[in-house]
């Protein structure tokens, strides 16, 4: 009778100890579904977040064409003016005032539009050679004013530094 009651004690503890482990495979089962579930939403966050960033790389692509476009357009102009300058100097017996300093009459895009443009304004002179820079003109007392045109880079003037 012992021998039955101690296999039924065994058998019980046996049972228990099953019923424990079966628990805790019931709860590492549980555990593991909580865990793939949780690893399908963050799987699902991360395919959302990529395309979206995916979308703010592309409007950013979109914008920066937008803004080279935009500069292309201000940039078609060179970023150096031409200026047409005009001096004059006196050759004679006497010089009547003083000679003037240069002055400009024209801004252009290229150095060959300035040209050009100096061109044109010699060419309206009275015997003025075609394609020629300068000119003169009778000036006071039997001399001459030789009038020159100059094609100079913006920034740089002709004129003598002001005190």
């Amino acid at each position: 009778m012992k021998a039955v009651l101690a296999i039924g004690v065994i058998a019980s503890l046996l049972t228990i100890g099953c019923s424990n482990q079966n628990t805790s495979v019931n709860a590492l089962r549980a555990e593991i579904v909580d865990l793939r579930t949780q690893n399908t939403t963050l799987q699902a966050q991360l395919r959302a977040e990529t395309t979206e960033r995916e979308q703010m790389e592309a409007r950013l692509r979109a914008a920066e064409i937008n803004i080279n476009t935009l500069f292309e357009g201000a940039s078609a102009k060179p970023a150096v003016q031409w200026i047409l300058w005009r001096s004059q100097k006196y050759y004679g017996n006497a010089l009547m005032g003083r000679t003037p300093s240069p002055e400009p009459l024209d801004s252009l895009d290229t150095q060959t539009g300035c040209q050009q443009s100096a061109q044109a304004h010699v060419a309206k002179q009275p015997g003025a050679q075609a394609g020629a820079m300068s000119f003169t003109t009778p000036g006071p007392a039997q001399g001459v004013w030789l009038v020159q045109m100059t094609c100079l880079p913006q920034g740089v003037d002709p004129r003598a530094p002001r005190d």
